[in-house]
């Protein structure tokens, strides 16, 4: 349940509005560059969908969530023919596909391996660039965002970390 601190920060006036896509790469570029070891950057879509990165010294992980795990397309993610083709839309965006089912979907007394998510991993010379746009091209075709506008971020690092503010993205921050 969300409740008042889930509330998006308020985004300077007109800017997330008048956003374009090369614009906001960019700046989540310059963003991904930033990110240090321990913090996290996590991109939603208002409607459902996100990209996560976390930040590390020799690498950037990054994850892009599983369509069973949206809330609403739930009971989609069991329509075989639109898995199929959400899994091959992330395929093409060079996700490597999730290697584990929800823990419901486990038999009991399997082992619990691998990630539930989609995933990919850029190792130094890190390419954010190449990062930023794979993210962007993620958010808007496999999750539907239609404009910047429709993304909002949180950021946080483990403790005993400051949590890191991102003001380049020019998209709304919301805190949990």
């Amino acid at each position: 349940m969300r409740g008042p601190a889930d509330r998006p920060a308020p985004a300077p006036p007109s800017a997330s509005a008048a956003l374009t896509w090369e614009t906001f790469t960019e700046g989540l570029a310059q963003t991904l560059a930033r990110l240090r070891g321990q913090e996290f950057l996590i991109l939603e879509v208002v409607d459902g969908g996100y990209v996560q990165f976390a930040g590390d010294p020799e690498q950037l992980h990054a994850e892009a969530i599983s369509l069973q795990y949206i809330e609403g397309a739930a009971a989609l993610a069991t329509d075989a023919r639109l898995l199929a083709a959400v899994r091959s839309e992330m395929g093409e965006l060079g996700w490597q596909l999730p290697t584990e089912l929800p823990p419901e979907l486990i038999p009991e007394g399997e082992p619990y391996e691998g990630s539930p998510n989609y995933t990919m991993q850029w190792t130094l010379p890190i390419a954010f660039k190449e990062a930023a746009r794979c993210a962007v091209a993620t958010l808007r075709r496999a999750y539907g965002a239609a404009t910047p506008a429709s993304l909002r971020y949180i950021a946080f690092a483990n403790d005993p970390y400051p949590s890191p503010s991102f003001p380049e993205l020019q998209i709304p921050r919301i805190y949990r």
